[in-house]
């Protein structure tokens, strides 16, 4: 069998050194007369070299080791040159002409036309396009507009969130995220801040119409570069002294401002104070000489009081709590985040000394005067 396909792979390379072609089924019955009639030393001298090479191309591909890497390369180098040919070849003998026509749509009956205005109030060329366009793309590609694209950036974002919020709280169920008062709801009861909010301001994802801004959250939520920090016990104490303190802080002045207003709306002080100043600096009359006279005590109180006048109070600058509430939410590099904060709406009768209920309840058990009939 070897013996025979090396003599058939000479003979054929035999008859393509001489120009010829020749397929091996057409020149089997040749090479197969040839075989038979030659003998057995005959057959081995014209098969030898022609079976060490059968040999050895069979051991190549059994046994050597592939270099895919190279192979690879001679491909990509092979493709290269052929592509390096067939390109200045399309370009000096092949133009390509792009032509867009407007779209033409026909209709057998007028009423179908009618019919298309009448009921989707658009001509039948738009029912057409966007009929095109839904065998194109589908429904994806029909639906989806910017702000459904928008809407869907928004849910995703407030979904990411608080999955992050309730994988950083671990075992503590958190049910919703808030955005307005955050270190009252998760701060001061789940001891959680936010890192690296890349805003200037912390608030919902449905507040935000940027797709740029939404795009960027998701990267910074899904790439861990902002994130949820778990507080602990000495992070949370000094976050709670600090805040206790300016809290306090606002409270006090808050107290103090409030005095002050108070006693510049008493009107009795005051008017003493401009009446005594007004009279010593008018001349005195002879019957107030004579009044002075009778009651010097009365004099002398006035004039000491209008001596020494009390100055003006200066407003207190009440601080700022922005530095409390910022310490749940913090920005890239140190950046300031403001954080919405909301405020209980002050009583009308805030400052104002109440009634006691005692009283109230006497005035209501005295019994009222009967007519007489």
């Amino acid at each position: 069998m070897h013996i025979g396909v090396g003599y058939d792979c000479g003979m054929l390379l035999a008859v393509e050194s001489d120009g010829s072609h020749c397929k091996v089924s057409e020149c089997a019955s040749e090479i197969a007369e040839r075989w038979n009639s030659m003998s057995e030393d005959k057959q081995k001298a014209a098969t030898d070299g022609t079976l060490k090479e059968l040999g050895d191309s069979h051991e190549n591909r059994q046994l050597s080791i592939h270099n895919s890497s190279l192979s690879t390369f001679h491909d990509f180098r092979t493709s290269m040159d052929a592509v390096k040919l067939e390109r200045p070849s399309s370009l000096l003998c092949d133009q390509t002409l792009a032509t867009s026509t407007g779209l033409n749509v026909f209709s057998t009956s007028d009423r179908l036309i009618e019919f298309i205005n009448t009921a989707f109030k658009q001509p039948i060329s738009d029912v057409a396009a966007r009929m095109e366009g839904f065998m194109i793309s589908g429904v994806e590609g029909l639906v989806r507009n910017h702000q459904q694209r928008l809407l869907k950036k928004k849910a995703d974002l407030s979904a990411l969130v608080l999955k992050k919020l309730q994988e950083c709280a671990g075992r503590t169920k958190i049910s919703r995220m808030y955005y307005v008062n955050f270190a009252d709801h998760i701060t001061r009861i789940h001891g959680i801040v936010v890192k690296n909010w890349l805003l200037k301001k912390f608030v919902n994802p449905s507040s935000l119409n940027n797709n740029i801004e939404l795009d960027l959250l998701l990267n910074a939520w899904n790439s861990g570069t902002t994130y949820f920090h778990k507080l602990t016990t000495s992070e949370y104490n000094a976050w709670e002294e600090v805040g206790f303190d300016e809290v306090f802080a606002v409270t006090t002045m808050q107290t103090q401002t409030t005095g002050v207003g108070d006693s510049d709306d008493l009107p009795a002080d005051g008017a003493t104070d401009v009446t005594s100043s007004t009279s010593t600096d008018d001349p005195p009359s002879p019957s107030t000489n004579a009044s002075d006279s009778s009651t010097p005590s009365n004099s002398d109180t006035s004039t000491g009081s209008s001596a020494q006048p009390l100055p003006p109070a200066a407003p207190v600058p009440v601080p700022m709590t922005t530095s409390f509430i910022n310490n749940t939410v913090g920005g890239v590099n140190g950046q300031t985040v403001m954080v919405t904060q909301t405020k209980r709406k002050q009583r009308s009768d805030a400052g104002k000394p109440r009634k006691k209920k005692r009283a109230v309840a006497n005035q209501n058990d005295c019994p009222q005067a009967v007519p007489s009939t």
